[in-house]
């Protein structure tokens, strides 16, 4: 399994996230919009993008890119890389599962993952989806 990592991402850390099932790239594209991130996942044949920070999870331009690219969206609780890295990291296991399992979309928290549906986070309509 393959995981798009936005830039924002440390490249070094995120080299810890990598395990005998899941690989992980780091967008080399400085000024990529999250659209643009999501068809970069679709054609390399990522099964997901990795978001710092869940704003990805309120935008329906994204969700649908998303949807129609069969891209999964994976979004940290954190804004801060480190603590973002040390999440997706703990919780490595249960992403791997639940993108296996043909998860859409993942909020990953310290200790937890919670998963949504694109429909449910369209129809919420919000820019947070915890709201």
């Amino acid at each position: 399994m393959k995981l798009l990592l936005e830039q924002s991402f440390p490249a070094r850390q995120s080299a810890l996230l990598h395990t005998p099932f899941v690989s992980t790239e780091r967008s080399s594209r400085p000024n990529a919009t999250d659209r643009d991130l999501v068809d970069d996942a679709a054609e390399t044949g990522s099964s997901a993008v990795v978001f710092l920070g869940r704003h990805a999870l309120g935008r329906p331009d994204v969700l649908s890119r998303a949807s129609e690219g069969k891209v999964a969206v994976v979004a940290t609780e954190t804004m801060n890389p480190l603590d973002a890295i040390d999440y997706l990291h703990d919780n490595i296991g249960v992403i791997r599962r639940r993108l296996s399992e043909r998860a859409e979309a993942l909020l990953v928290q310290r200790g937890r993952v919670l998963q949504f549906t694109i429909d449910e986070l369209l129809a919420r309509g919000v820019e947070d989806p915890l709201s």
